[in-house]
């Protein structure tokens, strides 16, 4: 299978029962056990509770204590981990997946004994693990071959580690890692499902349902039939049993004199939330944003009184269900702009940078914010990104200072916001940043519709751009001159077949 110069041996990993008690946290891959879980849960514990709903942001794994509604469902895919080498998880935008993950999962398995490595995001994986290793003193290898994930789980399994790797929001993948990295990675996998057992081989998969298709194609290329190896699990909107508690539990947490009238959870509010969804059931993503908004209408009533109810006469004051879904966005950004038209242009062209024209999140540092925004002082950008993240409609990583949407359910909110022009414009500058990557990786150029698009947009090109596409064009004017010269080189042999034909037909 391998040979011995890509192989990793015991002796080339370090001490990896040091990761009782690491956690790579901040960067792309997160590592950790129940320890950690234990750790982070405990300084989450000593926080006062401020705000019991989660809003715009997702569940992490310090929010353990507050995520209610998934326990049926987190034993039942905690079950399915031994049984099967990969577990896919796959729902709609807002249907909670990362929550359920990081929130429910992951420290369940913790709980039971696993050791766990979750992919945050993606620009290679193979590389981003193995730094990950490398990083935390598990792995001193730096070959990256197809054996190495192999090889790593094998190590574990011999230290008597029980690893399961995670892999969240895996639409990023064929978002921003180029194709040779992809194929790269998927032969990773396909030789660790050919050589590993179910019991030690255990990796989660989670994407938006509409890159499932992508997903198959991709992995079955290089892994023929690969989905029959797989467990499928399609993440089901909430029931009104399980909506029921994660609206009502987490208010039992806090010091908050605030409760919910019991009749009106069940003939309003879960009524009013499941009849925003296209399939039975209650969004997640709905039920924070509603009852984040009712939260905080209470908190102002206390000003005033020592107990608020959460009632019909509150949630008819904020308009129903319909209209702080419809608005709650709109209603952020107005507040961070103090209602100055000026402030909400400036603050939805910040938002706008950052999605993809595909309909997922994209991170962007500060540093290329100012540089899009060269009329606007950095001082100014950097004091909004403050005031928006406070409002948690996005989320930043420390480690590089980039910023994103706190959740993919505002992906389609911050799209309407673009007119035609601009989304054409956007949908070419997004094809020539990952055309110029693909470039520098496998030297893939662009094709005659990807030029044709980024000159019509007349983006503005720095010179490694401009070669870029020059190169480019280059090559498909070589390639439809080939392409004619084949063309006018079977219609010649085309007409010579046929006049050798004729001239049988007379001489018979």
């Amino acid at each position: 299978m391998t040979n011995d110069s890509a192989t990793v041996t015991i002796g080339q990993i370090g001490d990896i029962s040091q990761v009782s008690g690491m956690l790579a946290i901040g960067g792309d891959v997160v590592v950790g056990n129940k320890t950690v879980i234990q750790h982070i849960v405990q300084q989450a514990a000593r926080e006062l509770i401020v705000h019991p709903y989660k809003f715009l942001s997702a569940y992490d794994i310090s929010d353990k204590n507050i995520f209610f509604g998934r326990d049926a469902l987190t034993k039942q895919l905690a079950g399915k981990i031994s049984r099967h080498k990969v577990l896919l998880l796959n729902g709609a935008s807002g249907s909670g997946k990362s929550s359920l993950i990081n929130a429910g999962l992951i420290p369940y398995l913790a709980e039971n004994g696993y050791t766990y490595l979750s992919f945050r995001d993606y620009s290679n994986p193979v590389q981003q693990l193995q730094n990950c290793l490398i990083d935390s003193g598990i792995s001193t290898s730096a070959n990256l071959h197809p054996e190495f994930l192999d090889h790593t789980l094998t190590v574990f399994k011999n230290s008597k580690l029980q690893v399961v790797f995670v892999f969240d929001q895996f639409e990023r993948f064929f978002v921003n890692v180029p194709s040779a990295a992809r194929v790269q990675f998927i032969e990773m996998i396909k030789v660790s499902m050919e050589t590993l057992h179910p019991t030690e081989m255990n990796v989660i998969f989670s994407m938006r349902e509409e890159f499932f298709g992508q997903f198959q194609r991709e992995f079955e290329k290089v892994i023929h039939a690969f989905l029959n190896e797989c467990e499928r699990v399609n993440i089901e909107p909430l029931s009104k049993s399980e909506a029921r508690q994660a609206i009502v539990k987490p208010l039992t947490l806090i010091e908050a004199k605030i409760g919910y009238d019991e009749d009106f959870i069940d003939d309003v509010l879960l009524v009013g939330l499941e009849a925003e969804t296209c399939e039975k059931g209650i969004s997640p993503s709905h039920l924070q944003i509603v009852c984040n908004q009712l939260y905080q209408a209470a908190c102002q009533q206390l000003e005033h009184k020592h107990f608020v109810v959460i009632d019909h006469k509150l949630y008819e004051q904020l308009g129903g269900t319909q209209t702080i879904l419809r608005t709650y966005l709109d209603d952020c950004v107005k507040t961070v702009a103090n209602h100055e038209i000026e402030h909400i242009q400036l603050l939805h062209s910040l938002l706008k940078q950052m999605i993809e024209t595909v309909g997922t999140r994209k991170f962007v540092t500060a540093q290329q914010l100012h540089h899009n925004l060269p009329d606007v002082a950095p001082s100014q950008i950097d004091q909004f990104l403050m005031q928006l993240q406070d409002a948690r409609v996005i989320e930043m990583r420390p480690q590089e200072a980039s910023y994103s949407l706190s959740h993919e359910f505002m992906v389609e909110k911050v799209k309407d916001w673009f007119d035609e022009r601009e989304m054409a414009r956007k949908r070419a500058e997004e094809t020539l940043e990952h055309g110029l990557s693909e470039w520098k990786n496998s030297e893939t150029l662009l094709t005659e519709k990807q030029i044709l698009r980024i000159r019509t947009a007349q983006i503005a090109l720095n010179a490694e751009e401009q070669e870029f596409l020059c190169t480019s064009e280059t090559a498909c004017i070589e390639q439809r001159h080939k392409e004619e010269a084949q063309i006018r080189q079977i219609a010649l042999e085309r007409d010579a077949r046929q006049n050798a034909l004729n001239s049988r037909r007379k001489i018979i």
